[in-house]
């Protein structure tokens, strides 16, 4: 991490969801999905509660997760999105937002636009060399456990 990271001005939470939020284990084991999904929709009550909107953004086309994670989760997900700048902007005009009060966390190549325009760009430290160079912070495993005690604490 590139220093102590600072949510107070985040409105917005826009999460990548394979390698990112879930992990190729947890795609393929549907038990190990639904653990990953109850601690989402912990991280997004704690958000709520500080104003803050979660949503998932990903290029998955899988059905069976996308399903799995529909009918369990109570976070908006918006999939099979390559060109995840345009669905931001629509995201960010929906809530009335600014870049600047986004933060992105992504691990992939094709996240790297939304994550030099997120005003908070962060990423999983297994993400990709390149990806890692160009965010604010880079992440512990834990993604949400972690960004929920920052939370929790602020």
């Amino acid at each position: 991490m590139h220093g102590k990271i600072d949510l107070s001005e985040i409105k917005l939470i826009i999460l990548d969801l394979q390698g990112t939020l879930i992990s190729e284990d947890e795609i393929t084991d549907l038990n190990k999905l639904d653990l990953r999904i109850l601690e989402l929709n912990e991280f997004a009550k704690v958000c709520s509660l500080k104003g803050i909107k979660v949503i998932i953004l990903s290029g998955i086309n899988n059905n069976k997760v996308i399903k799995r994670i529909e009918e369990k989760s109570h976070v908006d997900l918006i999939h099979s999105s390559i060109n995840k700048v345009d669905k931001a902007n629509k995201i960010a005009a929906q809530y009335n937002l600014e870049f600047d009060s986004i933060m992105f966390i992504g691990n992939d190549l094709l996240d790297i636009p939304l994550l030099k325009l997120a005003g908070v760009g962060a990423a999983p430290k297994t993400a990709r060399r390149e990806v890692k160079r160009i965010v604010d912070y880079v992440l512990p495993d834990d993604i949400l456990t972690f960004l929920t005690e920052k939370l929790n604490h602020s």
